[in-house]
């Protein structure tokens, strides 16, 4: 659902953006990247990151290791 968010992770994750659009700051980075569908980034292990979705959008969370 559209809104922001902060998730915390323990785990190394890799996150797809399956639909929609969305603005993500991994933790420490000043900075917020945008991914539209297809996009993926990768969250460090034991950190968070904050994702900003204008409207609704769906991703897929791949934990590794």
């Amino acid at each position: 659902a559209a809104g922001e968010y902060e998730f915390n992770t323990g785990k190394p994750e890799v996150m797809v953006i399956t639909s929609g659009v969305a603005e993500v700051q991994l933790k420490g980075e000043a900075t917020w990247t945008r991914y539209g569908a297809g996009g993926s980034f990768d969250v460090p292990g034991n950190s968070s990151f904050r994702i900003k979705l204008a409207a609704d959008t769906t991703y897929l969370c791949y934990f590794v290791g």
